[in-house]
């Protein structure tokens, strides 16, 4: 089973939920910069991977090329928080949550920081999952 999860200017994200596992599926448009950005992206994915021991990164699986699109396959620790905040009742998250998702997504922050030795430049929503790793 498939949806989308989500289409930006160079790419086509897919969820894919087998019984086994959940997986990312990142379709890259045909475009040289664009697929030179996807493999930088999985060179800092593998060394968060290594930085974090799987736990606050979505493991990076493989890539291949699929005709002339380049596509990246990665674990899925849940539901895009953007899509969770906009299926949420109007009101909010209640605050117990809204501090566990702060205090995750701080956590992997520092990680990423401090064990990876890499700096976060585009911390959105968009970007962050709502779960924990043992839901993947």
């Amino acid at each position: 089973m498939e949806r989308s999860a989500g289409v930006s200017k160079f790419r086509v994200a897919a969820c894919s939920t087998p019984p086994r596992f959940r997986v990312l599926k990142q379709v890259i448009k045909p475009v040289t910069k664009y697929i030179e950005s996807a493999k930088e992206e999985i060179d800092l994915l593998r060394r968060m991977n290594k930085a974090d021991n799987y736990e606050y990164s979505p493991t990076y699986i493989e890539s291949f090329y699929y005709r002339d699109y380049f596509v990246i396959v990665t674990s899925l620790h849940g539901d895009s928080l953007y899509r969770s905040i906009k299926n949420y009742n109007p009101n909010g998250f209640p605050l117990p949550i809204v501090r566990v998702i702060a205090k995750d997504i701080i956590t992997a922050v520092h990680v990423m920081h401090t064990k990876a030795g890499m700096a976060h430049t585009d911390l959105k929503v968009a970007l962050a999952y709502a779960g924990t790793p043992s839901q993947h």
